[in-house]
């Protein structure tokens, strides 16, 4: 079953509103881990792979993640990175936004015109959720002193 949503999630985090872009064609776990090539059981624990979970409803994973013969290497890559330190719908919002180091491209729209792995990768790192946070930190220590 493939279902087209696009959606933007509002949240709250430290009191403030925030908003969440997700982008889909999102599949059910049976069709992702078809296309992943591995059972059903094993794709939850993917760290490669961003998915949406419901409490009552079966997680949903982003078609994105996906070409004709399984997992999209360099995303993978970059998401199993980035999953050490932000959720699953924070690195989908990241990636749903123009990037300056992708020449204001979306890192979607970098990784569905095959487009280079390692600058998608630099810009994970450089213009990415991670580095926001460092910046953040940064910010916190000078404001403390």
């Amino acid at each position: 079953m493939r279902q087209r949503r696009d959606a933007c999630i509002l949240g709250e985090s430290n009191g403030v509103t925030t908003e969440r872009i997700l982008v889909g064609h999102f599949l059910i776990r049976t069709n992702a881990a078809r296309r992943a090539g591995v059972p059903s059981a094993e794709l939850v624990h993917r760290p490669d792979l961003l998915r949406v979970g419901g409490t009552w409803l079966e997680e949903v994973y982003f078609e994105f993640q996906f070409d004709r013969v399984g997992i999209r290497s360099g995303l993978g890559a970059v998401v199993k990175d980035l999953k050490r330190y932000f959720d699953d719908l924070t690195i989908a919002d990241w990636l749903a936004r123009p990037n300056p180091v992708l020449s204001g491209a979306t890192p979607l729209r970098w990784v569905a015109t095959g487009r280079d792995d390692e600058m998608l990768a630099k810009a994970a790192a450089k213009a990415g959720p991670l580095a926001d946070s460092r910046i953040q930190s940064q910010t916190t220590a000078l404001s403390d002193s």
